[in-house]
């Protein structure tokens, strides 16, 4: 009787193998460089066991590895991944692989039909409206809002200058305050699409600009000589004065090149997941219809071939002179194409003027560096420790 059992469960195994893992899809996916396939399990044995830090250190790995793209396949679920922006130019430069795959199904109980998971239509239609709520004009209704949470944020620091804190949760208290008051004024309160949408900016815009501001401050922490001239850029603006306005936002030309530099070395979204509606070549490989395809901007960001000395923070390969030419998928923080973020011009503000605010009043000093950094596999880049700076007061 055991002897059957066996044979019988050999044979369902062998079934399986033949018919979900040998089909044509699966042959053709399995032309893809990635890790050796293994029988049954495909090759997604490599991550079996890691945690989210052992994860998010495979994909990098991974990166490393193979040339531009890689893959993962168990059991008829395809992922492929790519790290250069012709194929990313190819995802998502139009509407046609506008679906988000299944792993932003996790948030739908929350976010519902929300701008970030909608799609077609529906997604067309609230786009157009929302695109409004984001005009210059409004985002001066914002940044009062803003503003008066930066001079709390500057508060916050002094009651803890020169002592060495975790600025993850402070930051995280800051942007969720900010994102809060403002969604609450944005006029849609008697459509019943509102909900779903102040939840999509509230998840949008409040872990993702966190992560930006964290990051951007560690980096000017670390390089004393970039902050000095972001502190310089701020005196000739200011000359002493002590109310800020939206225009003086836009003065902050160095300041927003560092934050631009940050954001390329820490993507606060560290991949963009679509599944493709149509089948498409990729670095030259064929990929079948419906395989999700991850678009890697961590390690796009960080290719040799597009950014010289990758791995150094350089604010001035932001200059106009040093950006032309470069392939407008290279550099990818806000997503790009049809389903680029709606509120990066708001992030962007409120990162300048938090930033702003903190650096006119203290000098940051590390504590955490950039080599103490462990990241773990998330839609959003997180450290698996606090991260800890110093603040300075200035006199």
């Amino acid at each position: 009787m055991l002897t059957i059992i066996l044979f019988t469960l050999v044979l369902i195994l062998c079934l399986v193998e033949v018919f979900v893992n040998l089909n044509e899809d699966a042959r053709t996916i399995k032309k893809i460089p990635g890790f050796k396939d293994v029988f049954f399990f495909g090759n997604s044995t490599a991550a079996f066991g890691m945690d989210s830090v052992g994860l998010f250190k495979l994909a990098r790995d991974c990166a490393k590895k193979f040339n531009g793209i890689f893959r993962f396949y168990s059991l008829s679920i395809a992922a492929v991944h790519v790290y250069n922006p012709s194929d990313a130019e190819i995802i998502m430069s139009t509407m046609k692989h506008r679906e988000k795959s299944i792993i932003y199904k996790f948030f739908k109980l929350w976010l519902h039909d929300g701008l970030l998971v909608s799609k077609g239509s529906k997604w067309q239609e609230r786009r157009k409206i929302l695109t409004s709520a984001f005009h210059f004009n409004i985002l001066r209704k914002y940044f009062l809002i803003i503003e008066e949470n930066s001079q709390k944020l500057v508060n916050v620091m002094e009651e803890n200058s020169g002592k060495s804190i975790n600025i993850v949760p402070i930051l995280s208290e800051y942007t969720l305050n900010s994102i809060s008051e403002s969604a609450m004024g944005v006029e849609l309160d008697k459509d019943p699409m509102y909900s779903e949408e102040v939840n999509t900016f509230m998840f949008e815009g409040h872990d993702t600009t966190a992560a930006g501001l964290t990051f951007c401050l560690l980096t000017l922490a670390e390089n004393q000589d970039v902050q000095e001239k972001v502190y310089q850029e701020l005196q000739s603006i200011f000359n002493g004065r002590e109310d800020v306005t939206l225009e003086d936002l836009t003065m902050m030309n160095y300041l927003e090149r560092c934050i631009k530099e940050s954001m390329r070395l820490y993507p606060p979204v560290p991949f963009i997941s679509r599944t493709l509606s149509e089948t498409v070549k990729l670095s030259n490989y064929t990929v079948p219809v419906g395989t999700m395809c991850h678009i890697q901007i961590y390690d796009m960001h960080r290719q040799e071939t597009l950014f010289k000395n990758a791995e150094k923070y350089d604010p001035d390969r932001f200059l106009p002179e040093n950006s032309f030419g470069r392939h407008p998928y290279s550099y990818i923080p806000f997503s790009a194409g049809p389903r680029n973020c709606i509120g990066q011009k708001f992030a962007m503000m409120e990162m300048k003027s938090a930033v702003s605010a903190l650096l006119k009043n203290y000098k940051l000093l590390p504590v955490t560096t950039s080599k103490d950094l462990e990241f773990i596999a998330d839609l959003v880049l997180r450290n698996s420790k606090p991260i800890y700076l110093k603040f300075i007061k200035r006199h």
